[in-house]
């Protein structure tokens, strides 16, 4: 991790606000101009390292925690094999706490990568569809809009925005890192 990702990484733990907003700001820049310069692009890369290692407290401890109660709960060993996304109820505890709460209500934990913006869009509809707004916080919805199994029937919850993104960025690394193809399977895992 670079000298950059370290210092994000203090912030984070500070206040993840303003590690998010490094990201959106530089996310939107590169939205709109379709490329960043060399400094730009190096602090958009700490910051996106320094918030994936941050907001998913997937640490090597992390993981093993959880791969043990997964394999105390009887999971398969072709499903250990999954690509994983991290939900730390420490460092995002409401939508942590939502996704947890969908899981033990009967959702899947296992879900399948949808690949499709125009499908995601209708989930989203679908899912959130007469769930009422509350000022200041964001519909989260789960499973996720992104996935084959999201849309209709989805559980639906309210978490501040900020989390709400930190989701959305977190989903984006899993299909980057793991290069997910529409159809792939990942798990959803909550760590505390």
């Amino acid at each position: 991790m670079g000298k950059g990702a370290r210092k994000l990484l203090g912030y984070v733990k500070v206040g993840r606000k303003i590690a998010l907003e490094v990201y959106r700001h530089y996310s939107g820049k590169l939205k709109k101009h379709g490329s960043l310069d060399a400094a730009e692009q190096v602090q958009f890369d700490d910051a996106r390292r320094a918030l994936a290692t941050a907001l998913s407290s997937s640490t090597p401890a992390a993981k093993a925690a959880s791969n043990a109660e997964q394999t105390a709960g009887g999971t398969s060993n072709e499903d250990t094999k999954l690509p994983e996304i991290y939900f730390s109820l420490s460092a995002l505890p409401e939508l942590a706490s939502n996704i947890y709460h969908a899981i033990q209500a009967g959702h899947p934990d296992v879900l399948t990568y949808l690949g499709d913006e125009k499908k995601k869009r209708a989930n989203r509809r679908l899912a959130l569809r007469d769930v009422l707004q509350i000022a200041g916080f964001s519909r989260d919805e789960y499973p996720f809009a992104s996935s084959r199994e999201g849309g209709k029937g989805a559980w639906v919850g309210h978490v501040p925005a900020d989390q709400q993104s930190a989701q959305g960025f977190l989903i984006s690394e899993l299909v980057r890192n793991h290069k997910l193809k529409p159809g792939d399977k990942y798990r959803v895992v909550i760590i505390k």
